[in-house]
Order: C-alpha cells, then sequence, then structure tokens
C-alpha cells in the first residue's frame, strides 16, 4: 500500500475519531491516539440516524417506484 494511501485512511480515522468525541459518544486524545468508546444505546443510535436520513428519503422518494 502507498504511502499517500496509508495516510489518507490515517486521516480518515482520526477524523472519526476526533467526530465521535466532539459528538460525545467518545473520548479521544489526539497527542497519545488513545480512543475509547462509550456505551450507547443502539435504538437511540438508530432513531437518531433515521432522522437524518428521512428528509433525504423524501427528496430522492426512496420506496417509490
Amino acid at each position: 500500500m502507498s504511502n499517500v494511501y496509508v495516510r489518507i485512511v490515517s486521516y480518515m480515522l482520526f477524523g472519526a475519531a476526533l467526530g465521535l468525541s466532539v459528538t460525545g459518544l467518545a473520548t479521544f486524545d489526539p497527542a497519545t491516539g488513545d480512543f475509547d468508546m462509550l456505551p450507547f444505546n443502539v435504538y437511540s443510535a438508530g432513531a437518531a440516524i433515521a432522522a437524518l436520513l428521512g428528509p433525504f428519503a423524501i427528496f430522492k422518494r426512496w420506496g417509490t417506484k
């Protein structure tokens, strides 16, 4: 794997870890790279994702032929 791909993947992983820590779902220390995922309710996460995808589903008219 090329050095560029390794760098891109690491940036994506650090960005995801930082995003989870900003939302309060995890703790992340960028100096040490320590990432701890906090417990969360799967049903609440599913409801939040459905609420975020709902407007896109209406806009894209998903579920219609």
